[in-house]
């Protein structure tokens, strides 16, 4: 049996072709691991990008000078904040890919043992 779940009658003769598409599943996966990296960070860029642009409007306004210490604090603070939350949701989606990951890897591995004991009880 090949790694694929659905049966391909080529399959049983080519070896080359279940290993191209089973290839072919693996990036796939990859791919959706990579854009949700990029969702999150887009996310967080756009996020920081607003309140950078919300900073500089307030310090823009010619009453907030006495007050441009206290708003740089505050500025700092959540921006520290931020950075923390977001390294936390970074982990977390590095977490969920290795899970899949390992998931996918147990998977063949299954699969390859059952090939290999099919194939060695075979005339």
């Amino acid at each position: 049996m090949t790694s694929l779940q659905t049966s391909l009658p080529f399959l049983h003769f080519s070896p080359f072709g279940a290993a191209i598409l089973a290839g072919t599943k693996f990036q796939a996966e990859f791919a959706g691991a990579a854009l949700r990296y990029q969702i999150e960070g887009l996310s967080f860029w756009l996020d920081r990008i607003g309140k950078d642009v919300t900073l500089v409007g307030a310090l823009a306004n010619p009453q907030a000078v006495r007050d441009a210490s206290d708003l740089i604090n505050d500025f700092s603070a959540q921006m520290i904040t931020d950075y923390a939350r977001e390294t936390s949701r970074i982990f977390a989606v590095a977490a969920k890919t290795a899970n899949e990951t390992a998931t996918i890897a147990h998977g063949e591995a299954l699969r390859t043992i059952e090939d290999i004991a099919a194939s060695s009880v075979a005339p």
